[in-house]
């Protein structure tokens, strides 16, 4: 029983671990342009339900400091269960990522993630984000684990310190 119970608080705390790395990550976003291949500018965001690409600020503590491709995504595990995986590359303005790119388990057995974007443009709370020159207010991030499964995630609303304006004096 000392066993059972020291896995679930493993498993809570890797939970802990991983909202805290997508808060700080995610607040941290910046509105970066890029060029697309079709010549069309477009920030570097794009959010849709089980996907969410952006580009934030590495503090170095963990990588090099700098600026980071961000990707998060919900996949099959090596297991052939769906996980929650963080890719992560130095960006390169309109450069290849593939080969600074890591791809990590954020968190492993998920039955479900949900991601939600609210924002002035998207009339409220959206499924995606397709807007190419704002950033969403906020996103909304909730995943479900399997039945009987100890770890918990309670809805996650994140703020975009880059997209929040403030009024002018």
């Amino acid at each position: 029983r000392a066993w059972e119970t020291a896995e679930e608080v493993d498993y809570i705390a890797h939970v802990s671990a991983a909202r805290r790395f997508i808060e700080h990550k995610l607040a941290d976003t910046r509105a970066i342009n890029q060029v697309q291949p079709n010549g069309r500018v477009q920030l570097a965001f794009e959010g849709q339900p089980h996907r969410l690409a952006f580009v934030a600020v590495s503090q170095g503590y963990t990588e090099v400091g700098g600026l980071y491709q961000y990707e998060l995504r919900l996949d099959n595990g090596s297991d052939g269960a769906q996980a929650l995986y963080v890719t992560q590359a130095l960006y390169r303005p309109n450069g290849p990522v593939a080969e600074t790119a890591q791809k990590r388990l954020l968190i492993d057995r998920v039955e479900n993630v949900e991601m939600r974007y609210f924002g002035t443009t998207a009339g409220g709370w959206a499924p995606t984000w397709s807007n190419t020159s704002k950033l969403p207010q906020l996103v909304s991030i909730k995943i479900e684990f399997p039945k009987g499964d100890p770890r918990r995630w309670p809805e996650q609303v994140v703020r975009i310190m880059a997209a929040q304006t403030l009024p002018y004096r």
